[in-house]
Formats: structure tokens, sequence, C-alpha cells
């Protein structure tokens, strides 16, 4: 069974007032077949909910708790879940950038149009409102089969980056997905490059850019030969270069903006 998600990330100062009420107001927009019913920091998740909006607004009203991780489900058709991830420090001193992640077993549910356009939308919405500087969605086989690939070149002792991960987008994109968020450091680092990539581009509100490289989510095939083989990657790989994206015998550099770049371009706290 295929499973579709995606991930988000963000150096945003959430001190700001609002900062965790535009996430919930992105989950409360979106297409109510999506929106989470349940939120907590406990799992088990127990504390059902109207407004995602209220309840992280609520979370934004106590901020001596510096540190939160949030899950959040719905057991009702399509069930989904996720998480939510932030710390209420000065964006250069975080450790790590905050986070959305969200997944979907009933990943055959959205092999109709409408409902892979909802999850589109709701992407767009919380990119804009987490403020977030990159991200990506996908069916969970994709960033598998690339796993795989680094796995055995490791193995056969060939020159390889470490797995795609947190670690190496620090200094790359990790690759070609269905849908790619492009922050505002990126289409500041890119520019033109970026102009007709995909089939489909949207802007979000915080100046970054959603690209959709296929209309459908379900790209998985494992008769390729290598995960950089797919027809539609290759537009990305020639406007971006190739060793923008990690791969294998990758050439080291930096090859994407820098932390201190994402950092600068992220909405700060006002002060009066």
């Amino acid at each position: 069974m295929s499973t579709l998600g995606f991930d988000l990330y963000s150096f945003s100062d959430v001190r700001r007032t609002g900062a965790l009420r535009a996430v919930g107001l992105a989950f409360d927009e979106a297409d109510p077949r999506l929106r989470p019913e349940r939120i907590d920091e406990r799992d088990p998740i127990r504390t059902k909910i109207a407004s995602a909006a209220d309840y992280l607004g609520a979370v934004e009203s106590v901020p001596e708790k510096t540190r939160t991780s949030l899950l959040y489900e719905r057991r009702r058709q399509p069930r989904l879940g996720g998480g939510i991830s932030f710390e209420r420090v000065a964006p250069e001193s975080l450790k790590d950038p905050h986070r959305i992640y969200f997944s979907a077993d009933d990943a055959d549910w959205f092999g109709e149009r409408d409902r892979s356009d909802a999850l589109a939308d709701l992407f767009v919405r919380l990119a804009g409102g987490f403020d977030a500087y990159m991200g990506f969605a996908t069916d969970h086989r994709m960033p598998w089969q690339q796993r795989v690939e680094f796995i055995l070149a490791q193995r056969r002792g060939e020159p390889a980056p470490g797995i795609p991960g947190p670690f190496s987008d620090r200094h790359s994109l990790r690759d070609v997905y269905w849908l790619n968020f492009f922050g505002p450091s990126y289409v500041e680092r890119f520019g033109p490059r970026l102009d007709g990539l995909g089939v489909r581009q949207e802007r979000t509100s915080n100046g970054g850019l959603v690209v959709w490289a296929a209309e459908t989510p379900f790209l998985y095939r494992d008769d390729v030969a290598s995960f950089m083989d797919y027809s539609w990657k290759q537009p990305f790989y020639e406007a971006l270069g190739r060793d923008t994206f990690v791969h294998v015998g990758q050439a080291p550099g930096q090859h994407v903006p820098t932390r201190e770049d994402h950092v600068r371009s992220a909405r700060r706290l006002e002060v009066t």
C-alpha cells in the first residue's frame, strides 16, 4: 500500500503574535475532508477540536513552554495524521528548523483529481502560513527508492553523500517530487531558472513557489534503473543543475541557499 505525505520546514520566528494561529487557519481553510479532528501533545491523541486555529491560538497564548511537539489526526476516511514541532526562540538560536509533516495511509483515496488537488491546496496554504523555506509532497515509495540506491552504492564502495535527509538539506535539494516548495531564499537564488518548470506553479503567501512536477502524486515505477531516470524530473535537473540534487557521485559544494539565507528571509518578531 502506498502512503502520501509531505514535509515542510521553517526558520520563522514563532514568537510572533499570530504565527501559530496562521498554521491553524491554513488547516481550517483547506478542504474539510483533510482537516484534523484531533490535536494533542499526547499519544494516543485524545483532544477533539472544532478549529485548528483556535487550538494553536491557545497554545500560542502560553509562551512559557519553549519547545512544543504536537500530533494531529483524522480517524475517518481519508485517515491521516502528522505532527507540528516548533521552538520559541530567535531563529538564529534554533538547533533544528520547525517542521510540519503529514501522512495519509488511505493513499488510494487521492486517486481522484479533485482529492489530490485538495491535498496540494493544503500544502500551498501551510507553506505560506508556516512561513516555510522548503518542502515537498510525495508518494513514500519515491524517497524509499532513492534511499535504496544510496545504500547499495555505499555497500559497493562507490563515492556517495549521506542518504538524503535533514543533513543534506544544508547543501542540496533531496530530489524532485510531485510537489516541490521553494521558499523565498530559493526563489531569490534560482530566479528565472524556476520559470516554466513543472506542469503548474503557485505563489505562496510568504513569497515562495510551489511547483507541481506532475498532475498526479502516483509517479513511482519499479522498472526505472535509477531514481534520477524519471523523464518528468529531467527539466528540473537541467534548469537547476544535476549536482543541485543529492545523488551518487555528486560533486561537493554549496548548491542551495545557506541556513543564514533562510533565517534572513523568514518572518521575524517585530520589536516595538
